[in-house]
């Protein structure tokens, strides 16, 4: 009979070996995973500032030239038009050059919207002042602006006209 002798080297991992990388890289990629989500979320939550600052300007532009805030109010979700139809004198006298929409979600569900009121809401407790409000939501993000209400999406925070 023919045997082979077993060598003293043995090729190869063990099983032990193996789990232990594989258990490495789950960690490794999991720890990457959350820090990419939460890189996401600031840049959103960045962009929606943008928006907003970008409607305010609009919205003073429009009112210095008409002397009043464009009618009609609008949410910005579910396939509603009703915000960008409220917003859309400012596109057509060229003081922005699209009206924003709100996050990437499908359809915009609620409440991942912007919204519009003409003659303004309470806002954080604040009472409407006469010229219009603005809502947005926030997934992770704290800001410096009045609370409009606490989901478990996040917070909407909500901001007065001057």
């Amino acid at each position: 009979m023919f045997f082979k002798p077993k060598s003293d080297k043995q090729r190869g991992f063990t099983l032990i070996e193996l789990l232990v990388v594989i258990s490495i890289i789950s960690l490794l990629s999991s720890v990457v995973l959350s820090s990419l989500n939460s890189a996401r979320v600031k840049a959103s939550d960045a962009r929606h500032i943008s928006s907003l600052k970008q409607l305010q300007t609009a919205l003073s532009f429009y009112y210095d030239q008409f002397g009043s805030y464009p009618s009609g109010s609008g949410y910005d979700y579910g396939g509603s038009t009703a915000f960008e139809t409220a917003l859309t004198p400012l596109v057509t006298n060229n003081f922005i050059s699209k009206v924003p929409h709100g996050y990437n979600y499908p359809n915009n569900a609620w409440p991942y919207a912007f919204w519009y009121w003409n003659g303004g809401i309470t806002c954080g407790g604040i009472p409407p002042n006469g010229t219009y409000t603005l809502v947005f939501l926030s997934e992770k993000s704290t800001f410096n602006f009045p609370v409009y209400d606490v989901l478990s999406q996040g917070t909407r925070y909500c901001v007065n006209g001057s």
